[in-house]
Order: C-alpha cells, then sequence, then structure tokens
C-alpha cells in the first residue's frame, strides 16, 4: 500500500494484531495519521516495518522491544514522531534504522546488542547529550548520520570501517575536531547528564571554554557560578556538582528537584528554594543558607528574580483563592443551618400562609394610586373606631 499519497488519512489499524504471520508491512507515504499502537508482541514473525513520510505522531511503542524487527524505517513524519529511543536498545535484530526528520529526543542509548546493525539515520532530531562510545565499537555498523541534532562532548570518533559518517550542522561538540574536552566542560556536561540532558543546556553550551559565552554559567576573580534556577529541572541535585572545584555558587531555585541535598564544599554558597521535594531544603529568610551554613544574599545576582517573585505571586494569589473557597463553603453551611432552624420554628400562621400560596398561588400585584390608599385607609380608619366602641359597650 506504500506510495499512496492521495489516500484519505486514516490510521493505523490495530486490526494488524491479528496478523501473526505478517512479515514485511509497507505503508509508506499513505497519508498514516496518528501513533503507532502497541500492538507488535502480536506480531512475532514481522521483519521489515515501513512507515516512512507519514502524518505519524507519539513515541515509539514499549512493544518494539524483543521483536525480530531488522528493517524500522520511520523518517521524515510531516507531524513528528518524539519522545526518546530507548527501546532500540533491546530490538536486537535491527539491521537497518531510519529515524531522521521527526523530534526524537533525549541521549543516544546503547546499541551495542545490536550487532548486526549497519544502516544508522538519526538526523533531524533533537537528541541531545554524549554520543555513547559503545556505538563506535558495532563491528557492523557502515552508514551513520547525525547531523542537525544538539548532540554535546567529543566529536565522535568512528572506525574506518564506517565509510559513510555524518555529524555536522546544529551539534553542540566542545570542538570542531576529535579529541577530550576541557576538564570542566566535562565535568558540566557530566552535570547536564544526572539532569537528562536538558536541551536548554543543550542549545547554549557550545565550545570548550565554559567561561565563554555558555548560559547559567558566570565566571569571576572569586570563581564559577552556576545559575540553573527557574528552569524546570527535575531529579536530584547532580553528585557531580561537587567535583567543580571553582564553583562558588550554585543557584537551582525554583525547579522540581527532588532527594537529599549532596554535600558541598564549605566554599559553596547553595540556593534551592522553591523545590517542594527537596529534602534538606535550607532554611529562608532574607536570604538563603546553604547545607553547609554559607548564606547567599537575598540581593546577590543569583538571576531569575523576575520569574521567582511571579511564581511567588501566583502561589499567594492560589493561596488567598483557596481560602476565600473555604469560607463560602462554611457561609453557605452556616446560613443552611440558619433556615433549616427557622423552618423548624415555623408557627400555625406560617402553614396556614404557605397553604393559602399553595392553593390560591402568587398573590397578584395591583397599583394603588394616592387616593385609593387615602380612601381604604378611612375605611380601615372607621371599621376600628366601631370595634373600639363595640368593645367599650360590651
Amino acid at each position: 500500500m506504500s506510495q499512496n499519497s492521495s489516500l484519505v488519512p486514516w490510521y493505523f489499524p490495530n486490526e494488524l494484531s491479528e496478523s501473526s504471520s505478517l512479515v514485511t508491512l509497507n505503508l509508506g507515504s499513505s497519508n498514516v495519521v496518528g501513533s503507532i499502537p502497541d500492538i507488535f508482541d502480536f506480531l512475532p514473525n514481522l521483519q521489515d516495518l515501513m512507515l516512512s513520510h507519514n502524518y505519524l505522531t507519539g513515541s515509539l511503542p514499549p512493544s518494539f522491544a524483543g521483536t525480530g524487527i531488522r528493517s524500522l524505517q520511520l523518517n521524515n513524519q510531516k507531524w513528528q514522531l518524539s519522545g526518546p529511543i530507548n527501546v532500540l536498545s533491546n530490538m536486537t535484530q535491527l539491521h537497518q534504522v531510519w529515524l531522521s526528520g521527526n523530534w526524537f529526543n533525549g541521549s543516544i542509548p546503547d546499541l551495542s546488542k545490536l550487532d548486526t546493525l549497519f544502516d544508522l539515520q538519526l538526523r533531524d532530531n533533537v537528541f541531545t547529550g554524549v554520543v555513547p562510545s559503545s556505538l563506535m565499537s558495532i563491528s557492523s555498523l557502515r552508514n551513520v548520520s547525525l547531523t542537525n541534532n544538539r548532540l554535546q562532548g567529543p566529536r565522535p570518533s568512528f572506525p574506518s570501517s564506517v565509510t559513510d559518517v555524518d555529524l555536522n550542522g546544529t551539534n553542540s561538540f566542545c570542538r570542531d575536531t576529535e579529541g577530550p574536552c576541557d576538564l570542566q566542560v566535562a565535568t558540566l556536561l557530566e552535570v547536564a547528564g544526572d539532569l537528562g540532558y536538558p536541551l536548554i543546556l543543550a542549545s547554549s553550551w557550545l565550545g570548550n571554554d565554559a567561561c565563554k559565552g555558555w548560559r547559567f554559567v558566570g565566571c569571576d576573580l572569586q570563581g564559577n557560578h552556576l545559575r540553573l534556577n527557574d528552569n524546570t529541572l527535575t531529579g536530584p541535585i547532580p553528585d557531580s556538582l561537587t567535583h567543580l572545584p571553582q564553583l562558588r555558587l550554585l543557584n537551582v531555585s525554583y525547579n522540581n528537584l527532588t532527594r537529599e541535598i549532596p554535600k558541598f564544599q564549605s566554599s559553596v554558597s547553595l540556593a534551592t528554594s522553591g523545590n517542594l521535594l527537596l529534602g534538606n531544603t535550607p532554611s529562608s529568610g532574607s536570604g538563603e543558607t546553604s547545607s553547609n551554613g554559607n548564606r547567599v544574599s537575598a540581593g546577590y545576582p543569583a538571576g531569575g528574580g523576575g520569574k521567582s517573585r511571579l511564581r511567588a505571586a501566583i502561589a499567594a494569589t492560589a493561596a488567598a483563592i483557596g481560602v476565600l473557597v473555604i469560607l463560602l463553603f462554611y457561609l453557605r453551611k452556616f446560613a443552611s443551618n440558619i433556615l433549616t432552624f427557622y423552618r423548624r420554628k415555623q408557627t400555625p400562621v406560617h402553614g396556614s400562609i404557605e397553604a393559602f400560596l399553595r392553593n390560591c398561588g402568587p398573590l397578584q400585584v395591583r397599583r394603588y394610586s394616592y387616593l385609593d390608599v387615602v380612601e381604604r385607609s378611612k375605611i380601615l380608619y372607621q371599621v376600628a373606631c366601631v370595634r373600639i366602641c363595640v368593645t367599650s359597650t360590651a
């Protein structure tokens, strides 16, 4: 069914899970939309899966792992597949992998178990991190393209058996030639790895000198400052940060960091506020106190203060709204109790009025002129006088 771009857009059929004898599935350029269903553990004989040039979205299905797929062609999805590709590590029968032209991210996994892989096309994605050395050790590899990603660290050196290598474009290797990175750069990349190689770091940590244009990194005569606040970072504070000998300030405030705070040297000032799940969070007042007792002044140029104040304002507003909702709840409950009490205290007169309204309906509204009011007042006055006279005579 490949090369049918005139077809009306259609979804990948789940019913294929019943085709256990299927060996080759070629739906390239056929206007397939949606995600790839997680049905491949029902296709034990599938060897070739070709879905290139469609409109697929979402991530690679977990059921890819352990399959006998040899050729996986998912390149150039117009709506782009995304997410990590770690499942490839367990697709040990792969010979050919085409994932170019998507939005796959994260680091390149260890593919050393793929000992028959000869063609790996990962260009034009957003992969980050250091190219694993295990990739260069796959003896069957002949073609590899990593162009136009955000890969970092040393420029990979492939053996001569790999005849077609493409590494250029937007990658962020520390050097233009092969060789190790500067020690401080290597340590900071280790920190980035512990944080999952965030794209924001891969896009701005360029070159082999962390003191030249690296975002969030500052250098002066007192040492290095690393300001990673307000970046929605997750996970623990990396232990690798404790291995930076020149580090003097670490600001990781207002992220989503968790677990315990590692022990830093006494010369390091640490700012951690705004991480609700971070253990041993330093106390804060006019500034913050690090795990070793050093204090960061509130006036210290830690960066991101505007965002921090905005988050604090949002949190305060949310708290105020919560209090207001609670007050309204109790006011409503109080009013309900008063109404119940009032109903219990009703006299027979109330019952008569309610019965009258039920039987006769609502009273009609009628307008009276001033003269009508005066005339009726006279009648009421006369009736009252007659009653008084009768009572007096009696």
